[in-house]
């Protein structure tokens, strides 16, 4: 077990999750949140490309399609 330091002022904090008292600042240092955040932003970053590639494979298929029903 280490001794945590605030990264904004590098002053000793008391316990893994606590706030610093000289700054104010806080950071969560569970990994198991920080794995959850990441998993998180993934899973939105993935659908927003299939959305991407959806909108542009129907906007192929309507590009396609148009002329065959217009002639």
């Amino acid at each position: 077990m280490g001794i945590f330091t605030c990264q904004s002022c590098k002053a000793p904090l008391p316990t893994r999750r606590a706030r610093c008292r000289v700054c104010g600042w806080a950071l969560d240092y569970d990994p198991k949140t920080s794995r959850r955040e990441r998993e998180v932003i993934l899973g939105i970053g993935i659908m927003v490309v299939c959305i991407v590639f959806f909108a542009i494979a129907i906007a192929i298929a309507v590009g396609y399609v148009r002329p065959l029903l217009g002639s």
